[in-house]
């Protein structure tokens, strides 16, 4: 019986509908058939349905989907910018430093990048407030001195140095 059913539904023996099944393959169809004009128009009009299917969809995966299809379209520009909306918010959402990392990789030049490094420099200082030696908590300030959580980060020193002192230390001689 398994060998029968790998046979029929080998695609070479599937024959392609001779009716367009969706709008999508009625499009699909025109941009392939007629005249230079038509078929540009065609395309015009397939690329546009794609882009507002997208944006009805509007999650990640649809406007990958688009872009994949249409890489240099007319709507390219305003799915790019859909898609890194999507993401930065995918990844403040899930309050990983590697999403924000991956959005930073993917659109370092995008107006919401800034936010994202201050997420990320942030979420580092206050880790190391909780579980940070001194050398990686001075390490930290010497690169960023004018960090929104510095204050927090210098207590955090002076609890550190005060910690290590002994009473023997602080006593004079």
């Amino acid at each position: 019986m398994a060998p029968l059913l790998l046979v029929a539904c080998a695609p070479s023996l599937l024959a392609p509908p001779t009716q367009p099944v969706t709008a999508e393959d009625r499009r699909v169809r025109k941009s392939k058939q007629g005249s230079a004009d038509e078929r540009s128009a065609a395309r015009r009009q397939l690329e546009r349905y794609r882009y507002e299917r997208a944006r009805r969809q509007g999650n990640i995966y649809a406007w990958r989907r688009f872009l994949r299809q249409h890489p240099r379209g007319l709507f390219a520009p305003r799915a790019r910018e859909h898609l890194s909306k999507l993401r930065f918010r995918a990844a403040v959402r899930s309050k990983q430093p590697a999403a924000l990392r991956r959005f930073l990789r993917l659109h370092g030049s995008h107006p919401k990048a800034g936010r994202a490094w201050r997420r990320l420099l942030k979420d580092r200082a206050l880790r190391l407030a909780r579980r940070g030696t001194r050398a990686e908590i001075a390490a930290f300030l010497r690169r960023h001195p004018r960090s929104d959580a510095g204050g927090r980060l210098r207590r955090r020193l002076e609890a550190l140095d005060y910690g290590s002192l002994t009473p023997k230390s602080t006593l004079p001689d």
